[in-house]
C-alpha cells in the first residue's frame, strides 16, 4: 500500500539503498502493534461502523505516519478505508504510541452475516535523530476478525419474546372453535420456521415468519371470540324459546281449565225442612179437613 505521493524522492532513495547495500526496508511485525475498539458491540450490514485505532511502536526510531486504513475481506486486497495524513503526518516517538481520530467505515448490505477478516495497514517513514534521509515503509497488522450481523437482528429478540408470550397464552386458552385451533397450528408452524431461520442468521426471514405467526394468533383469537359470541346468542335464543314454550303451555293449561270450569254442571242444593212450620201448632179444625175430603 502506498499513499506517499509527496515522498517520491525519499522512496526512490530508499530503493537505491536497498539495491546497493542490501538494507531491509520496513518495520518488522513485532516492532509495532495496534489496538482497535469499535463504538458498538454489534456491527450490522448497511450501517456505519466507528473505530478508534491506537498504534504502538516498539521501534527504536521515531516514526512518521502518512496513511492509516483498514482492508476488509469484502474489499480488493489493495484497497483501504482510512485517513490520509500526508499533509499533516503523525510523528510517533520511539517506543511510543498514538491514538488516531475516530474512523468511519461503511458496511455494505451485500456482504454475508457472520465473521469477516480485516487488517490495518500503515504507510510511513522513519529516520535517525541525526537528520538522516527518511526511509519509507509499509506495515500491516495481523489478521483480525469482525462479526457482522443483519440490522434486523436487533429487532428480532424483542419480537421473538412478544410472539412467544402470545403463543403461550393462545395455547393455554384451549380454544373451542375448530377454526381457531386450525389457525393456532398454523401459528406454531410459522413460529418454528422463524426459529430455524434465526439459527442460520437469516433474521429478515425469521422476523417475517414471526410476524406471520403473530397474525395467525390474532386471527385465532378473533375466531374464538366470534365462536363464543355465536354460542352465547344461540344459548339466549334457546333460553327464550324454552321460556316461550313454558309460557304457551301455561296459557293453554289455564285456557282449558277455564273451559272445563265453564261447562261443569253446578251441584243441586240439598232440600231444607222448614222446622218453623212443624213447631207451630196446627190450628186447622179437623172437621174442616173432613169437609174438604168429602
Amino acid at each position: 500500500m502506498s499513499k506517499l505521493s509527496t515522498l517520491v524522492f525519499a522512496i526512490l532513495f530508499s530503493s537505491i539503498l536497498i539495491l546497493n547495500t542490501g538494507l531491509v526496508l520496513g518495520i518488522e511485525p513485532d516492532e509495532a502493534s495496534i489496538t482497535i475498539s469499535w463504538d458498538s458491540s454489534q456491527l450490522n450490514r448497511g450501517e456505519v461502523g466507528i473505530a478508534r485505532i491506537t498504534f504502538i511502536s516498539n521501534f527504536s526510531q521515531p516514526i512518521q505516519i502518512y496513511y492509516i486504513g483498514i482492508n476488509f475481506d469484502w474489499m480488493e486486497s489493495d484497497t483501504f478505508q482510512g485517513q490520509d495524513l500526508s499533509n499533516n503526518p503523525v510523528t510517533i516517538p520511539s517506543y511510543g504510541s498514538h491514538s488516531f481520530d475516530l474512523m468511519l467505515f461503511q458496511i455494505p448490505t451485500s456482504i454475508t452475516v457472520g465473521s469477516h477478516h480485516y487488517f490495518v495497514g500503515i504507510d510511513g517513514t522513519y529516520g535517525d535523530s541525526q537528520g538522516g534521509l527518511p526511509v519509507g515503509f509499509s506495515w500491516d497488522s495481523p489478521i483480525l476478525t469482525l462479526e457482522i450481523q443483519d440490522s434486523t437482528q436487533k429487532s428480532y429478540p424483542e419480537l421473538y419474546d412478544e410472539v412467544s408470550n402470545k403463543l403461550n397464552d393462545a395455547s393455554n386458552s384451549n380454544y373451542d372453535s375448530p377454526e381457531a385451533n386450525d389457525l393456532l397450528l398454523e401459528a406454531i408452524a410459522a413460529y418454528d420456521t422463524a426459529i430455524n431461520y434465526a439459527s442460520n442468521n437469516q433474521f429478515s426471514e425469521a422476523i417475517t415468519y414471526l410476524q406471520i405467526a403473530s397474525s395467525y394468533i390474532d386471527q385465532a383469537n378473533q375466531e374464538e371470540q366470534a365462536f363464543d359470541s355465536q354460542n352465547q346468542d344461540q344459548n339466549q335464543i334457546l333460553l327464550f324459546a324454552v321460556i316461550g314454550i313454558i309460557a304457551v303451555a301455561a296459557i293453554i293449561i289455564i285456557f282449558f281449565l277455564l273451559i272445563k270450569r265453564k261447562h261443569k254442571k253446578p251441584k243441586s242444593e240439598p232440600e231444607t225442612t222448614d222446622n218453623s212450620t212443624e213447631s207451630e201448632p196446627d190450628d186447622t179444625n179437623p172437621e174442616d179437613i173432613n169437609e174438604k175430603e168429602k
